[in-house]
C-alpha cells in the first residue's frame, strides 16, 4: 500500500510545538483514507533521525527500557492508560456478527454526532454525504455536497462526490465541470483524470480525453485503467494501431484484465488481423468462465454485511480523520478504535492508534497495537522495527532484538534495521 511509519526513537529530536495531527479527509479511496501518514511516523524523519546519529556519532537512541523509576524523569513514556471499554459496549455493529441494520445504524449515528460536533463544517458535510451516497440517497447526497462547496469552495472531495453522480447519471458536461475543480483542488488524486477523461470523451472532447490521459499516464499513476481507457478512445476514434499498443500495453501491465484482452482482440480485428484476434479472444473467453461464479457472488452481495461493514469503516475512518483535524485527539482515537473493531484486519486504523499513543507515551496500548499490525502484515519490515523499539522501551531486551532480527530478515540490504539492532544491543 507506501512507507507507512517508523517510531521517532530520539529523544533528541523533539517535536515542535505547533505539530498537530494532519487530516487525511481527502478521500483518495472511499476507505482512503487511508493512505493516511501519522505524525511522528513517518518513515523520512526516522531515516534522517539515522542520518544525524551517523554524522554525530551517538552511541545510542532513547529506546528507554521501562521501568517504575523512570516515569518521573521521562513522562513520554508514562503509562497514562485511558478506560479502554470493550467493542461490544459500543453496540452491536462492533460485535463479530453484526447485521445490515447493526451498521447502518452505526454508521448514521457517528456522522450525526460529526454534525452535531461541527455544524458548520465542510469535512463534516462531506462525511454525512458520503454515506448519504452509499445508502442509495442520491438527492441527499447532493444537497450535502452542495453544502460542502457553499462552505469551502475547495471541497475537493465535494466536487469529487458531485462529479460522480453526474457521471452516473449520463450528464457528462457538468461531471466535466466538477472533475475539473476536483483535480484543480487535489492534482494528485489519482482517480480524477481518468475519470474527467472519460466524461470528456462522452462529450464529443476525445482529443483533450488523450491528452489528459497521456499526460496521466507519464505519472505512472493511471497505469492498468488509463491504459484501457486511452485503447477504447482510440478505438472509438478509429485509430486502431494505437489502440492496440494501448491494449498491449495494458496486457502486460495486468495479463489477467479482462478489459485489456477483450480490447486487443478488438483492435486486433480492426486491423484485419484475424488470427491474433482469435487468439486474444480466446483468452479473454478463458478469464470469463473462470471468474463468472465469482463476479454472480460479487452482486448477490453487494448490499449485504460485507458492503455494509466496508461503509461503516468509510464512515467511521473519514469521522476520525475530521476530529484529529479539529484537534479533538480522544475522539478521534474512539472512531479509530471504532473501525478498528468494525474490520479486525483494517490496517490504516491500527496506524492511527499506534500513532495516538506513542505521542502520549501509552506505550503498552502501542505495544497491542504494534502486535496486531505484525500478524496482519507479518512481511512489513517496519512492524517488526516498532515492535522491537517498543519491547526495548518496556524492558524486554532479547524480545526486542528477536523483533528486529525479523525484520532484518525481511530486508537485509536495508541498514536501518541493523543500526537498530546495534543500539539496542549496546544500549543499559
Amino acid at each position: 500500500m507506501f512507507p507507512r511509519y517508523v517510531f521517532r526513537v530520539l529523544r533528541h529530536l523533539k517535536r515542535s510545538p505547533e505539530e498537530t495531527p494532519r487530516s487525511a479527509s481527502q478521500g483518495g479511496s472511499p476507505a482512503g483514507s487511508s493512505s493516511v501518514k501519522s505524525l511522528g511516523f513517518r518513515l523520512g524523519r526516522a531515516v534522517l533521525a539515522l542520518a544525524a546519529i551517523a554524522a554525530l556519532g551517538w552511541a545510542v537512541w532513547s529506546v528507554v527500557r521501562w521501568s517504575g523509576e523512570h516515569a518521573a524523569h521521562a513522562p513520554q513514556f508514562a503509562e497514562e492508560e485511558a478506560d479502554e471499554s470493550p467493542p461490544e459496549q459500543w453496540g452491536p455493529a462492533y460485535s463479530s456478527n453484526p447485521t445490515v441494520a447493526d451498521l447502518k445504524q452505526a454508521s448514521q449515528a457517528a456522522a450525526n454526532e460529526l454534525l452535531a460536533a461541527y455544524p458548520d463544517a465542510a469535512d463534516a458535510w462531506n462525511v454525512a454525504a458520503q454515506l448519504e451516497f452509499h445508502l442509495g440517497n442520491t438527492p441527499e447526497a447532493v444537497r450535502l455536497w452542495q453544502r460542502c462547496i457553499e462552505a469551502d469552495p475547495r471541497a475537493g472531495e465535494a466536487h469529487y462526490g458531485l462529479g460522480y453522480i453526474a457521471h452516473l447519471e449520463g450528464d457528462n458536461v457538468k461531471a466535466v465541470e466538477r472533475f475539473r475543480a476536483a483535480l484543480e483542488v487535489r492534482p494528485d488524486d489519482p482517480r480524477i483524470p481518468l475519470l474527467l477523461a472519460e466524461s470528456l470523451a462522452r462529450s464529443g472532447k476525445p482529443e483533450e480525453a488523450v491528452a489528459l490521459l497521456v499526460e496521466h499516464l507519464k505519472t505512472g499513476k493511471g497505469n492498468l485503467g488509463g491504459l484501457v481507457l486511452l485503447g477504447q478512445i482510440y478505438l472509438d476514434q478509429r485509430e486502431y494501431d494505437k489502440a492496440r499498443w494501448a491494449f498491449e500495453q495494458a496486457v502486460q501491465f495486468d495479463p489477467t484484465s479482462r478489459e485489456a484482452q477483450f480490447g486487443l482482440a478488438t483492435a486486433w480485428a480492426r486491423l484485419g488481423e484475424a488470427e491474433k484476434s482469435k487468439q486474444a479472444m480466446k483468452k479473454f473467453q478463458a478469464m470469463v468462465a473462470g471468474r463468472r461464479a465469482e463476479s454472480t457472488a460479487r452482486v448477490m452481495s453487494f448490499d449485504d454485511v460485507t458492503k455494509a461493514r466496508e461503509v461503516a469503516v468509510l464512515i467511521h475512518s473519514d469521522a476520525a480523520k475530521v476530529y484529529a483535524a479539529h484537534g479533538d485527539l480522544k475522539k478521534a482515537e474512539e472512531m479509530w478504535r471504532k473501525t478498528a473493531a468494525l474490520d479486525p484486519r483494517n490496517v490504516p486504523s491500527r496506524v492511527e492508534l499506534l500513532a495516538i499513543y506513542e505521542r502520549a507515551g501509552r506505550n503498552r496500548a502501542a505495544l497491542r497495537v504494534c502486535e496486531e499490525l505484525r500478524d496482519l502484515e507479518p512481511k512489513h519490515a517496519d512492524h517488526w522495527l516498532n515492535y522491537g523499539i517498543l519491547l526495548s522501551r518496556l524492558g524486554r531486551r532479547d524480545a526486542a532484538l528477536a523483533a528486529l532480527d525479523q525484520a532484518i530478515a525481511l530486508e537485509p540490504s536495508n541498514a536501518k534495521y541493523q543500526q537498530a539492532r546495534q543500539i539496542v544491543l549496546n544500549s543499559p
